[in-house]
């Protein structure tokens, strides 16, 4: 089998429904016997709560399954059975969750029995998610983590969303993506989610993925556990554990090893690490049983769709129920005769509905019923009745509970607060959206946008440079984007009523550390002056965020010497240049020099047409070879009018750091870089590293001990780096076979 083939056609078990874990298990419950009913806790809550799903009226010792559809459409399936006194309670933590409603149904025997909702709202403000890109949904791959090995992000057959990461699934790998957040001090509530899957082939044999939290040093401080293989159909399953670390700062990572035959590869998603400084605040739902219509959504434009549910909450023993909803008939046309009645009430079988009327020209709906004896009343909260609309005209239309009557099983009345609502059918206000770039950086988060026309409006772009600015006016304007170290760029646009328009994508020259709007000969002083600095002594001159200035910054203000700002907004287009797949191969050639006794050291490369810049460091023994001059290289023809950061011999190492200019002719394919003189023997010379940068601030290291070798004709020795002597051919593109669509 080839080493480097990855064979997840087994990843069609994804499809399965994914199964909840990490939930508490079935606990005992002595309940009545009746219809079976599912409540929730609380009602509503924020991703810090743990909701708790409890469940009554069941036949003793059956299988149950809760289908659980969360609001983007992604179903989860749990398989439990009940208690000998018909029930069920199992708890479901919210970090990781995506905001919105969720409805939980009980199936027996394939019949769906029983419903229940609640809704998870936003953090509170004392919480916040400490991971970044926990969905892998932000492009460039493993944006905000850190990879070694070989993972690759997967855009099919993710748990939710169009992406995850795959780990193993090749034989030997040794795939690791880490993550170091900071969580809250005197934190009162922190807690991992995640997400993954295994994916073997026939008998995995000794795969696993190891899931640790360490200090900044290192030392581990929890394995969270350890994913063993299985050759077993699989499916997506949850991982939730608290974290006792508040105030301190953990690596967070995810390791996957296999071994020489039938690799398992792993599947990550949806991770999250929510820490809150207090304890949320529960809400349990109103404090009394309130009918509430909801429409989804609640704004909308002539001729789209419109959802309203008739919702009862924290109700007790609820038998019957007479209600009539009022809508404005200009503005909302009815798409039925009839309003599709809710299971919270209606059951089949043990339900009469006496009237369910939808009268389009009065604009009310009216409905009553009844369960029937010997069912139970139903108690909590759910969906008595809804009804779908379309938008006829602009306007806006109250929804008005005119009658509600609800009563428990032997007609004693039931207090409820009614609630009323509005839908507004507008023209939707102009829109504008798009996609900023940085040169040289994958996160874009933080680059601002101001719109200045009929009126004024400011946002900032998210990790993956998307912006949207929103309820604007129709009219001329003129957008600005800007991030402090690269030049701002400047777009006219014209937006009409109601459009919604998507920019091209702007791609930001890097390079303007002085905010002076021109790179200019300050801003290549200043780089060259802080090279080899860590990024903390000047954070704007690390253009490529490599954490200390290095020559992918000195090559991104050569590159772009003399651009001002405002850039033109088809600047993407034009500063895109190819990238390095890998660093160049470095080779040494000594060419014997009779009349002087100096041997001319010259530096090649060979693939190094997508090279602008080159940080080469030679060591040498001192007792076998002297190097000649301070400034000891001599650029060669491909780097003619290069500038210049480092030209230096000191301590048995020397060292060139230079950059092309924006004008300067690319390097050939062989290049030649560089000429060192030396006395001695030659041999004593070995490249220690040559770290490579393209014209996007992107670098490509290589080094070693390199080994002498016979050359050809008018050559002594060539020296070749030895650390590519052995290097893997070009990769190929890993496929996941099979899939589409959300699991």
């Amino acid at each position: 089998m080839n080493a480097r083939r990855v064979r997840l056609g087994a990843l069609l078990a994804w499809w399965l429904a994914a199964i909840l874990v990490a939930l508490a298990g079935v606990t005992l419950m002595a309940q009545a016997a009746g219809p079976p009913a599912l409540t929730v806790y609380p009602f509503a809550g924020s991703p810090a709560h743990t909701f708790t799903i409890t469940g009554v009226g069941y036949p003793a010792g059956q299988a149950v399954e809760l289908a659980l559809e969360r609001p983007d459409g992604v179903a989860l399936g749990l398989g439990l059975t009940t208690t000998t006194g018909g029930g069920l309670e199992v708890t479901l933590p919210g970090v990781g969750l995506p905001i919105g409603t969720y409805t939980i149904t009980a199936r027996l025997a394939g019949a769906n029995v029983a419903r229940a909702q609640f809704r998870v709202g936003p953090l509170p403000a004392t919480c916040r998610d400490e991971l970044r890109n926990g969905g892998f949904e932000a492009a460039p791959d493993f944006l905000a983590w850190n990879r070694a090995g070989d993972p690759f992000v997967a855009q099919q057959g993710a748990f939710s969303g169009q992406r995850a990461a795959v780990l193993g699934g090749y034989n030997r790998a040794l795939d690791s993506v880490t993550q170091t957040v900071s969580l809250l001090p005197s934190a009162s509530f922190t807690q991992l989610s995640y997400w993954r899957a295994r994916v073997p082939e026939a008998n995995p044999g000794a795969d696993t993925m190891r899931v640790t939290l360490s200090d900044e040093k290192g030392m581990l401080l929890r394995t969270v556990e350890t994913v063993e293989p299985t050759s077993a159909p699989n499916v997506w399953e949850r991982v939730v554990a608290s974290l006792p670390y508040s105030g301190q700062a953990v690596r967070l990572a995810f390791a996957a090893t296999t071994d020489a035959v039938n690799p398992t590869a792993f599947g990550l998603d949806e991770a999250a690490i929510v820490s809150c400084a207090s304890p949320p605040v529960v809400d349990p739902g109103p404090s009394a049983a309130t009918l509430r219509p909801v429409s989804t959504p609640g704004a909308v434009a002539p001729g789209e769709r419109v959802r309203v549910d008739v919702w009862v909450e924290n109700i007790e023993g609820l038998y019957g129920m007479d209600a009539s909803l009022s809508f404005d008939p200009a503005i909302l046309k009815p798409r039925a005769t009839q309003s599709q009645l809710g299971p919270f009430l209606n059951l089949a079988g043990q339900s009469m509905v006496t009237r369910n009327v939808v009268d389009g020209q009065r604009g009310l709906a009216q409905v009553t019923l009844t369960r029937l004896a010997p069912a139970p009343g139903a108690s909590g909260s759910g969906v008595v009745f809804s009804l779908d609309f379309d938008a006829v005209t602009v306007g806006s239309t109250p929804l008005t509970l005119t009658n509600a009557l609800a009563a428990a099983q032997g007609g004693t009345p039931i207090a409820l607060e009614r609630v009323a609502t509005a839908v507004m059918v507008r023209v939707a206000s102009p829109a504008l959206g798009g996609r900023a770039e940085v040169q040289g950086r994958m996160d874009a988060a933080g680059t601002a946008l101001r719109i200045s026309g009929p009126v004024t409006a400011t946002t900032t772009t998210n990790t993956s440079g998307d912006y949207r600015l929103e309820d604007l006016a129709p009219g001329a304007y003129t957008l600005t984007v800007r991030r402090s170290g690269w030049l701002c760029a400047e777009r006219n646009v014209t937006l009409a009523a109601g459009q919604t328009l998507t920019a091209p994508t702007v791609r930001l020259l890097a390079g303007d550390l002085d905010a002076s709007d021109t790179i200019d000969l300050f801003d290549l002083v200043r780089v060259a002056y802080l090279y080899d600095s860590p990024a903390s002594v000047e954070p704007v001159a690390d253009l490529n965020n490599s954490g200390v200035v290095d020559i992918g910054d000195l090559v991104l203000v050569a590159m772009n010497y003399g651009a001002t700002c405002p850039q033109p907004w088809t600047v993407a287009a034009k500063s895109r240049s190819p990238g390095l797949l890998s660093a160049p191969r470095v080779s040494l050639v000594s060419q014997i020099e009779a009349e002087t006794g100096l041997r001319a050291v010259e530096v090649w490369a060979d693939g190094a047409s997508a090279a602008r810049g080159v940080d080469l460091t030679l060591r040498y023994d001192a007792r076998q070879v002297e190097v000649v001059g301070r400034e000891p290289f001599t650029l060669g023809r491909d780097l003619a009018g290069a500038f210049v950061a480092r030209n230096e011999a000191r301590s048995g190492v020397v060292r060139l750091a230079a950059s092309l200019v924006a004008a300067a002719r690319p390097a050939g394919e062989r290049a030649h870089v560089a000429t060192l003189w030396v006395k001695g023997a030659p041999g004593a010379l070995r490249v220690e590293r040559a770290a490579w940068a393209d014209a996007n601030g992107g670098v490509k290291a290589s080094g070693g001990w390199p080994v002498w070798s016979k050359a050809g004709v008018g050559t002594d020795y060539q020296l070749v780096d030895e650390s590519l002597l052995a290097a893997p051919g070009p990769r190929w593109t890993r496929p996941v076979e099979g899939l589409s669509g959300k699991r």
